[in-house]
Parts: structure tokens; sequence; C-alpha cells
């Protein structure tokens, strides 16, 4: 399949809108910048960093579910959301109807963790490494305290931990701090992520990555 590049996204011969890899990466490295060069070590400037750099992510999977939802629609069998009637009726044709599921499933994944969006990948047969998926859904909750409870570990954080690695790492109450060092770690973990899962989807659906 031949690529062609359009702004955020990619097509193939038809039109089919795919995630632009390369556009997702130029955001990464201008999080590096900032990091690497600026004076500013102030605690409010890297969590905001932190949780942008989550929600790059975050917003990658997502296209990429609707993605994959589109071109291999027995994946998400098992994740389709309730179509009424009304939209059954109001549909133009079989992909106006097609469109309104993969749009309500990636509104319903949105709101779902990290883990979840894990889990719909192995479904969809694209297995990651059990350290990198360990370490992804610690950088989830990581980003999720740091939002919701000033940082600071609580029951909810352990539980979610609780089948991975990580699981005796920390305790209710400690402090997540949001470092230098933990924004360019857990940045090298994410970029690791998406380019594997990239390489993987491509393999799967005998795509041809653009870069």
């Amino acid at each position: 399949m031949k690529f062609v590049e359009d702004g955020d996204f990619y097509c193939d011969a038809s039109g089919t809108p795919i995630v632009n890899y390369c556009y997702f990466k130029s955001n990464f490295f201008k999080i590096d910048s900032l990091i690497n060069f600026t004076t500013t070590r102030n605690t409010t400037y890297l969590k905001m960093s932190y949780i942008y750099l989550y929600t790059l992510l975050d917003e990658y999977l997502l296209k990429l579910i609707g993605f994959i939802s589109r071109i291999d629609m027995r994946t998400m069998i098992k994740y389709i959301p309730n179509i009424s009637i009304k939209d059954v009726i109001e549909a133009q044709n079989r992909n106006d109807l097609v469109g309104k599921i993969v749009e309500q499933l990636i509104y319903k994944m949105g709101w779902n963790s990290m883990q979840d969006k894990i889990e719909f990948f192995e479904n969809c047969g694209i297995g990651l490494d059990d350290t990198l998926v360990d370490n992804l859904i610690l950088i989830g909750e990581k980003r999720n305290i740091i939002v919701h409870n000033q940082g600071v570990v609580n029951y909810d954080f352990i539980k979610k931990l609780s089948k991975t690695h990580h699981k005796d790492t920390y305790k209710v109450n400690d402090t997540i701090e949001t470092t230098v060092d933990m924004l360019k770690a857990d940045a090298s973990v994410m970029k690791k992520y998406v380019e594997e899962i990239y390489n993987a989807i491509c393999n799967k659906y005998s795509l041809l990555p653009f870069c």
C-alpha cells in the first residue's frame, strides 16, 4: 500500500486517513527541546509538560483504535457501543453507520484507562513486551494522581499497579515528584511504545510505513 503525506495523516490510495507517525514524533521532539534547553525548573511547568506528553500519547492511541476499527471491523465486535434505531435510520449508507459506531467507540475509549487501551490492541493480536506495558500502566496512573490527587499515591493507584512489576514500588501517601529526570525517562518509554505499536500494526495489516 502506498501512502502519501497529508498534514497530520497519511492517506492510502483510496483516501483513507492514517495517523501520521512523523507528526507525532515531532511533538515529542518539541518537548525534548524544552526539557533539554529551558532554564525553567518550575514544578508546575514540569507537571503540565508531563500531562501534555501523556495527552499526545492518548490522542495517538485513540486515532489508532479508530483506524484499526475501520479496516478490521471484527476487532471491535466486543467494543461496539449502543447504536440507536435513529442512528441506523439516519445513516446515509453503511460507511456512514460505521463512522458513527467508530466515533462512539473512540469517545468511550477516551474515558477508559491505559490498561483498557492496551487490552484493545492485544485483542486485535497486537501484543507488546510485558515490561513496556507495565511501564505504560504506571505512567498512566502517575498522570492520574498528578491531575487528580496532587501527586499523592492513593489506594486506587496501588490497585491499578497490583498486576505489574511495580506493585511493591509505591505505598499509599507516597508523593510522585515531577522532575526533569522522570519526564525524560517516561517520555522515552512513550516514544518506544509508539514505535513498537506502529510497527506492529504495519506488520499485522501489511501496511507500508512512511518513516
